[in-house]
């Protein structure tokens, strides 16, 4: 049985603290490695092997971007940063008019998404890839603003750039484990871009943009990001930072 008054021993080893030390510098040199070589090895390679180099790129960053070390934290900045010029400089990954950047009114019924009579399993597999596109834009995006936050450095990816792209879906959408499932997630869920959300839920009832007039009331404070279900990572996203 474990004694609540025993104390929680969460201090690192010394060990352990020397691994932090010498993380960075490890890990740097493997992403340096990897972006080196991404033009070369997604070159003619399909949308999804160019996909899954970028997201491989960001994982590998994430654990110095998460860090609670500042040297690591920096270090992750500059890994992302590069991460962001690949997938600027050697992909249309971040080029507005991808399909991955479109609204569909429903992947289910909206036959601009992929064409009248295709059934719902092929449906919701082309979105899996579209929306797995989308969530890692965002994750670039959120990391690139942590970055600003602690450096007060420029961004590397404007809000500009994405203000277009659908947010990323509900948990409840995301997660679902069948195409029967993904079906019915969908009923009452309206797609909507960055840009969009914020003009409705940052609008003030006179028309006035909440920034310049302020907060019209607790209520109204209250109920801001609550009005539609966007999701833990559609709400982090829209208070990530306007540009």
């Amino acid at each position: 049985m474990i004694d609540p008054e025993a104390a929680i021993e969460d201090e690192l080893t010394e060990e352990e603290k020397a691994f932090e030390v010498t993380k960075p510098a490890v890990v740097q040199d493997k992403l340096r490695m990897m972006q080196s070589s991404f033009c070369q090895i997604t070159k003619g390679e399909s949308d999804e092997v160019t996909l899954g180099f970028l997201q491989a790129l960001v994982m590998y960053a994430s654990p110095l971007l998460l860090s609670e070390f500042e040297h690591a934290r920096l270090s992750g900045y500059q890994q992302i940063h590069k991460v962001i010029y690949c997938a600027r400089s050697y992909t249309k990954f971040l080029e507005s008019g991808q399909p991955h950047s479109r609204v569909y009114s429903s992947p289910l019924t909206d036959n601009s998404f992929l064409g009248p009579g295709v059934n719902t399993h092929k449906r919701w597999q082309d979105w899996i890839t579209l929306e797995t596109r989308r969530r890692l834009i965002w994750m670039m995006y959120i990391f690139d603003t942590l970055s600003i936050i602690e450096t007060g450095g420029e961004p590397n990816l404007r809000s500009s750039e994405v203000s277009g792209i659908p947010l990323p879906v509900p948990d409840t959408i995301w997660q679902a484990k069948s195409s029967d499932a993904w079906s019915l997630a969908l009923m009452g869920y309206c797609p909507t871009t960055l840009q969009a959300a914020l003009t409705d839920h940052f609008q003030s009832p006179n028309g006035g943009f909440m920034a310049s007039t302020g907060f019209e009331s607790s209520s109204h404070l209250n109920s801001l990001l609550l009005r539609n279900d966007y999701g833990s990572f559609g709400r982090l996203v829209m208070v990530s930072r306007p540009d």
